[in-house]
Parts: C-alpha cells; structure tokens; sequence
C-alpha cells in the first residue's frame, strides 16, 4: 500500500531508482508494481495528484525456485528388488513362475505413496499382485523374467520413457495393493501356452499414487506454478483426471493456495497453477506441494488388471510430470 487509504486517488506518478513511472491506485490507495527484479531494493517517490510526495523504500523477494522441481537430485529406494511375479503355472510335468526385477530411485526432497503401495517389509507376501510402486522415475530399471524359456525383457509400460528436460521425470500411477494378499492358484497343464499363471486374485486396496513435498524453510510468495505433464486415463474412468495443488503457508495457516486439474494429454503439455493468497501481510515460512495421479475419492478410484507374461499387477490412470519451476 504506497498510499493512505483515505486518499482516492486514480493516477500518480512514481519514481523508482530514479525512473518515472506511471501507475493505476485503487479506491483504497493500492497499487501493483511490475516488472520489478527479485532481491533488488527500491527506492521510490510518489507524487500525488494533489502534490503531496511520500518517500518508500522496499526489497523485493528472492526468486526462489521448486526445491528438486526438475527431479534430477534422485535416491534410490529399491534397489534390484526381485519379487515373484504372480502365481504358478503349469507346462505339464513342469511348474514354473514367473518373477520381475526393478531400480527405482525417488528424488530428494519429495514423499510418494510408494512406503504404502510397495511396503516390502510389512506385506506378508511379496509378489507382484500386492506390492506395486505407485511412483517411479522415467530412468528406472525394470526386466521381467520368463521362467518359461529363460529370458528377460522390460515390459512395454517401463521402457521408451523420456523425460520433458534434463534426464528424469516421475511417474505417478492408481494401483492396487494388498499387504495380506494370497497368492492365486497355479494354472496351466498340458499342452499349455500361456506362459504365465492367469489367475486373478482380489485386493484389498486401490490408491492414487501421490508426489509430495513439504519444505519449511521456503519463505517467499510465488505467482504461480508452471510444469510439464503427460496423462493417460484408465479405461473404466473415461473423465478422470490427476490434480495438482500448491499451499503457502505461515506458522502453519495458510495464506495462499492454488489447485489444478489436469486432463488427458499422451504428449508432454504445460500447465500452471496460480496461486491467490487470502492473507498478503505476511510472508511465508512453509511449502506444500501436492501432486496425485485422481481426483476420485479413494474407492472411487478405477484400477484395470495387466496380465501376461511380462506383467501381473492392477493400475490405472498414470500421470507424468517434470520441470517445475516458479514464476513471481
């Protein structure tokens, strides 16, 4: 506020570091400056329409980025795990099964779903029907193995992703999870084909897969949230959509806050998240970011089976998203 609020005034001038400007008041003697330089202090003099002059001085706040926004600054959180891959089956005299591989690294500073969805130290049965990553990096390393004739291969799904810049984006997914699940009965026999067991077993759990972070050492107000992302629907939720929200906050109120829904895009799209604050007086002392692959309410949320002999697990929408960055 560069004027008293009791003086009306519509156009005044304003010099700032010396450089005239001319800037629009409202009724109640505010204005918005533009166009100004983060951590840069100005010293400005505004004449009013009346003549009167008033001397401020402010700084403006640094720029400061999306802690780890382009998710580059990774750790790895499973590291070659191997898990049977559904239950056995049968190529008479012969039983097989199958299993699955991974690496996945999560990138510093932000929280997943994945210690719930894929918790292989409290599920009683690690297989690949009950312990899913909700979330992994596009660099990921992920084989299938064939028990059946010996061989590897990475499924469709995990292999050809790129990220929108730099090396990494992350992927977030709905899946199905059980921590108590049973493993299903062998299929198969003689004269069998199908290279994998092709029974179904039911799950206790369906989630969205979530990305988050929380950083209270973040103490400026950004304007908005810009991103990339890439989003495919299941095919049970023809309107579904992933959302992503942004939360400033002060001693833990918050005081400003932005949400968007993201549609369906199979080529990276950009968005951006603006953000509006409700207290503007106060500067902020924590971030929240939030981004989750539905806007379904936790059993609303669809899942489809993946079944063959490359794969055996329930997911459904899955969202990628890359390069965040802010803009003040």
């Amino acid at each position: 506020t560069l004027a008293p609020s009791k003086e009306r005034v519509n156009v005044t001038s304003i010099t700032l570091n010396g450089n005239s400007r001319t800037e629009t008041f409202d009724e109640v003697g505010k204005c918005t400056l533009s166009g100004l330089k983060a951590s840069t202090t100005y010293n400005a003099v505004i004449t009013m329409a009346n003549g009167t002059t008033y001397p401020v001085s402010f700084t403006t706040e640094a720029a400061t980025q999306v802690p780890n926004g382009d998710f580059e600054d990774l750790t790895v959180t499973y590291d070659n795990v191997t898990m049977v891959q559904g239950g056995e089956y049968s190529v008479w005299p012969v039983d097989y099964q199958n299993k699955q591989t991974f690496t996945i690294k999560e990138p510093n500073g932000w929280k997943s779903t994945n210690s719930t969805t894929c918790n292989l130290s409290a599920s009683k049965n690690i297989n690949s029907w009950f312990c899913v990553p909700s979330a992994y990096n596009t660099s990921l390393s992920w084989s299938a193995y064939r028990d059946f004739g010996r061989e590897n291969k990475t499924p469709d799904i995990y292999g050809g992703l790129a990220a929108q810049n730099g090396s990494v984006a992350m992927v977030i997914r709905n899946v199905g999870w059980d921590m108590n699940g049973v493993t299903p009965k062998k299929s198969g026999g003689a004269f069998n084909t199908k290279y994998y067991c092709e029974n179904i077993p039911t799950l206790a759990n369906v989630s969205a897969g979530q990305l988050s972070l929380d950083d209270n050492k973040f103490t400026v107000r950004p304007a908005s949230l810009q991103g990339y992302y890439k989003y495919s629907r299941d095919g049970q939720d023809a309107s579904e959509k992933a959302v992503v929200t942004v939360a400033l906050l002060n001693g833990g109120a918050e005081i400003g806050r932005g949400s968007i829904e993201l549609d369906a895009a199979d080529a990276y799209t950009s968005f951006s998240v603006p953000v509006t604050y409700s207290v503007t007086n106060k500067k902020a002392d924590e971030l929240k970011i939030m981004i989750t692959s539905s806007n379904r309410a936790a059993g609303s949320i669809k899942v489809s089976d993946h079944l063959g002999e490359r794969e055996a697990s329930k997911y459904g929408a899955i969202l990628t998203v890359d390069n965040l960055t802010f803009s003040y």
